[in-house]
């Protein structure tokens, strides 16, 4: 939910409350746009990012990518106690730990009064309050980070704004200053809000496995938020995953963490392509697999499938050993199923699907259920000798997950045989990866750039022209 249209007043401040702020945000049309992003985009401040660079994230201790909430410099003021306060603030009268928030009047009540940011964020030299101050990063982008001395709760982080961070490199006309305070730094209510959702992300290739994962998307970090909701589920009942490996005993953690993870990326790798994921909804599958009409459904086709047809269907799916889990036969029922019970009329999956969507054609009907339509993409080859992308072949694969820098050094490696189109990974990924996705956000034709040591650039906007020339 965005900030209101109307003037706001937000609070926060340091664990110990020897230093609080207040942001007041005036109406929307008096708020300055944000100088990093296009003037037509119409992002105004305060607004909220993610930073996944290694100085952000170890200046703020956390494994996941840190949140900022960009503030414009009049916006903001602050109060900060000397250490003469010290009696009142360890009375207990600014805070309590164990309380839900800060009482805010509390908080308030006879400390020195809020004077601009500007005046105390930014100093260099010895403070009187609490404030203390590290200085990081380039000498040229001057930045300087705040924290309070007392607690040690990273305040805000400031830098000297140059052309080369804005957008087409041009500094707004009016600009002055911002000022990136720590999200967390906020008090509660704020917070409950969803006033400050990240909406972007910076570094991102720096970020660590877990934080590119989580996504600094506001989407993204509400998905790591609702983890919560799948426990009371898993108290009474567990959760199935075909041959899952992990001990019984922390077999709901990591179902879990797939749950989140594949919803994150999922919304991300469809908001990337400019896909509409407004109408988009998740469905966990525990929420009518246990029901006693599905239990039933399953035990139906069970007595009128015979085992030769269910393992064909889950041949290219099912992990296959000599020795097999029963789980893997009970798969490609339960995905036949799922369709009937999440009421779809299509569903989408890559080739190596297409025996259990046979499989649902054939078996569906024999419970009275109607037959649905399939939607299949193609699968591209492996980086290596494997005929297709396996995530129990790392280097054969390329992870949503990956960096630019791993992405790069994969395609690298990858095996691409001279004057062999098909089969070939490298032609099979310019294809059906980089055409369809400059398509898709262009809006026009796809151009693929073939840079040459000492000729001009080869430059193709069709598929079949670079596969003749290859």
């Amino acid at each position: 939910m965005p900030i209101p249209s109307e003037p706001v007043n937000v609070t926060g401040g340091c664990s110990c409350g020897a230093v609080r702020y207040r942001i007041a945000v005036p109406a929307v049309d008096q708020r300055p746009l944000n100088p990093m992003t296009p003037p037509s985009s119409g992002i105004k401040l305060p607004g909220s990012i993610t930073c996944h660079c290694n100085d952000c994230r170890r200046a703020m201790g956390s494994f996941l990518s840190p949140g900022y909430a960009e503030v414009s410099a009049p916006m903001l003021t602050v109060s900060a106690m000397s250490p003469s306060s010290e009696t009142e603030i360890v009375s207990g009268r600014i805070v309590d730990p164990l309380a839900e928030d800060y009482d805010a009047a509390k908080a308030d009540a006879e400390r020195p009064p809020y004077v601009p940011a500007v005046d105390v964020l930014r100093a260099t030299g010895e403070s009187k309050t609490w404030l203390r101050f590290f200085h990081s990063g380039k000498a040229s982008a001057a930045m300087s980070r705040s924290f309070c001395g007392r607690c040690g709760t990273p305040l805000c982080s400031h830098f000297r704004l140059e052309p080369e961070f804005c957008f087409e490199g041009k500094m707004p006309e009016g600009w002055c200053d911002c000022f990136h305070l720590s999200l967390g730094t906020l008090d509660r209510e704020f917070l409950e809000q969803d006033w400050f959702n990240p909406g972007s992300e910076i570094m991102f290739k720096y970020g660590t496995t877990m934080s590119r994962c989580v996504s600094a998307t506001a989407k993204g970090l509400r998905e790591l938020l609702k983890v919560q909701e799948f426990t009371d589920q898993r108290t009474s009942k567990p959760w199935y995953m075909p041959n899952l490996t992990t001990p019984r005993s922390n077999a709901n953690r990591s179902i879990i963490a797939v749950i989140t993870t594949s919803q994150c990326l999922t919304k991300s790798s469809l908001r990337s392509i400019g896909v509409d994921i407004t109408k988009l909804e998740f469905v966990v599958g525990s929420s009518f697999q246990w029901d006693k009409e599905y239990t039933m459904d399953c035990r139906d086709l069970e007595t009128i499938i015979r085992v030769a047809t269910v393992l064909k269907a889950g041949s290219e799916v099912v992990r296959q050993a000599d020795d097999a889990f029963v789980s893997g036969l009970t798969y490609p029922i339960m995905q036949v199923l799922d369709e009937q019970y999440l009421d779809v009329d299509v569903q989408l999956g890559g080739l190596d699907q297409r025996k259990i969507f046979t499989f649902a054609l054939e078996s569906m009907p024999k419970l009275g259920y109607k037959k649905r339509a399939y939607l299949m993409n193609l699968i591209v080859p492996g980086l290596g000798q494997a005929q297709k992308m396996s995530s129990s072949d790392p280097k054969s694969k390329i992870n949503l997950l990956d960096s630019p820098n791993q992405v790069q050094k994969k395609l690298k490696k990858a095996v691409c045989a001279p004057r062999e189109v098909e089969g070939n990974c490298i032609i099979a990924f310019i294809e059906h990866v980089i055409f369809r996705v400059q398509t898709l956000k262009s809006g026009g034709k796809p151009k693929f750039v073939v840079e040459q040591r000492e000729d001009e650039p080869l430059v193709y906007d069709e598929i079949a022209k670079l596969k003749e020339d290859y």
